[in-house]
């Protein structure tokens, strides 16, 4: 699969939080984390969006209990997968409309 320019963004920010998670650089990954949030998550709709929710909040309980291990599994692993599906589920000009 090919990823435009937008998916690139959240992509590779969710690739990086997850390395920096599994490294112990706790600031860089909450950085790019931060970026993948804004990039990525006004695009998820409908049931994709419950899936999504329910992984982000076991990300954050990882994330409370400084379980960087297991945060990094579940944004690699659950909440990457997700929005994958959710794009290639979206006709290509709506994803992109979710840009502004």
């Amino acid at each position: 699969m090919t990823l435009d320019k937008d998916s690139e963004v959240w992509c590779q920010s969710l690739q990086a939080a997850a390395l920096a998670f599994r490294l112990g650089m706790e600031g860089k990954g909450c950085e790019a984390l931060a970026t993948f949030a804004g990039a990525a998550l006004p695009l998820v709709e409908g049931g994709a969006a419950m899936q999504l929710q329910f992984s982000l909040a076991e990300a954050l309980s990882a994330q409370t209990r400084r379980d960087f291990m297991r945060l990094a599994d579940c944004l690699e692993y659950e909440i990457q997968p997700l929005l994958i599906q959710a794009e290639n589920n979206l006709p290509q000009h709506q994803w992109k409309d979710g840009w502004g």
